[in-house]
Parts: structure tokens; sequence; C-alpha cells
């Protein structure tokens, strides 16, 4: 109960820690949680649910939650993206997930902006964001680029490229006061395994056509 708990508090953007183990029990007890799945989510969970982190792989159990919260994402009807930030002792500190159709429309509830909100809310005291890691499944698009450059966080770490909607790989086409800003902090990819990041990708694309018809509409 006592490590339900802790978890329980991390969900919700209050608890200071979750080890790697900590991270894999979380992970399996979300997958657990997932209900009204369809055959591609139940697909991803069952793979989720195997995969054994790669030692040699520095971030593969940050990946490998991130996945998961993208594919609680959409399993809920969003756009599969789920992100996560870790302080400079490597412990999560908030995780979320895109959440722009649910539980109603946001537009700028990106899952970047989902965990940086949740991070600002909880811990106004800390106005300094060295050694914090925020690790999103895709690469961050040019809002939730702004919004990252803007909070100052030290590292910016995807899993999966987005050629089409990712800004990070076009950073030198920012406007110049962007650029500088950016100058701060270290852009890139996580060191995760080739098999996490087709993972972060496939979970992207199980639904990105059709959320995509529905901003269209609007």
């Amino acid at each position: 109960m006592v490590i339900l708990s802790l978890l329980v508090s991390v969900a919700l953007g209050s608890g200071p820690v979750l080890p790697r183990e900590l991270i894999l029990e979380e992970g399996l007890i979300r997958l657990a949680s997932m209900v009204d799945t369809n055959d591609s989510v139940n697909g991803w969970i069952e793979w989720l649910s195997d995969y054994q982190f790669r030692e040699q792989y520095d971030h593969d159990d940050y990946g490998w939650l991130s996945c998961i919260l993208a594919l609680e994402a959409v399993n809920g009807g969003n756009f599969g993206i789920g992100c996560i930030l870790t302080d400079g002792n490597g412990d999560v500190v908030i995780q979320g997930h895109n959440e722009v159709f649910n539980p109603y429309f946001r537009s700028d509830r990106h899952g970047e902006m989902v965990v940086m909100d949740a991070f600002e809310s909880t811990y106004p005291e800390i106005t300094c964001m060295d050694g914090y890691t925020l690790f999103t499944s895709l690469e961050s698009c040019p809002m939730c680029m702004a919004r990252l450059i803007t909070s100052g966080v030290d590292t910016i770490l995807y899993l999966a490229p987005d050629s089409t909607g990712g800004m990070v790989h076009m950073i030198d086409n920012l406007p110049p006061v962007w650029i500088q800003l950016a100058s701060r902090q270290v852009w890139g990819a996580a060191e995760c395994s080739p098999e996490l990041i087709s993972a972060a990708d496939e979970i992207f694309l199980l639904n990105v056509a059709d959320r995509n018809d529905l901003l269209e509409a609007r």
C-alpha cells in the first residue's frame, strides 16, 4: 500500500521520486488500468508489459514510461504523446500525456504543456530548471518548443523524431530571440532502444490521422 500510495501521489504531480523499480511498477499499473481498448491498443499493452529494459540505454526506463503514457492518451481519444519530467537526481517528478480532446477540448493541452502546467502549479517556488530533463515520446511541435524554451528546462529529449510536425530538427529556423534563449538548453534524442523509439512512433500513428481530421473540422 505504501508503494501504491507513492505512485498515485506521483501520478497526481505531488510525489518526488520514481527510481527504476518504481517506474516499472507505475508503468505496469497504468497498463493494467486501461479499459475499453481496441485490438491495436491491446497489442501494445501486451508488448509494453513484456518489454525488458535494455541496460545499455541510459533512458530506456523513462522512454518506456513515456510510451505507456502515450498509449493512455490514445486510449482516451487524444494524440498519442506521453511526457515525463525528471529532476537533477533522475527522479520523475511529473508525468502526463496529450489531453487535447479528452476530458474536453483544450487546444493547448499537448503532452509537454500538461507536464509543465502541473510542475509550475505544484512547485511555484522552483525558479531554476538546471538539472531538469523533459522526456517526450515524440519530438516537440513549434508550440511546445516555445513553451519549453520559455520554461528554461535544462534538457529536452525525445524518442521518436517527427519530420512533419516536429520543430527540434528545425531549431535554426526560429526567430533570433528564440534561438538565443534555446541555446541555454540541450535538445536531442533520448538514449533508448530502437524498439522503444519505433514503439513511440507507431503508438502516435495509431490515431493521428483521425485526430487531425477532427482538428481540421473545427
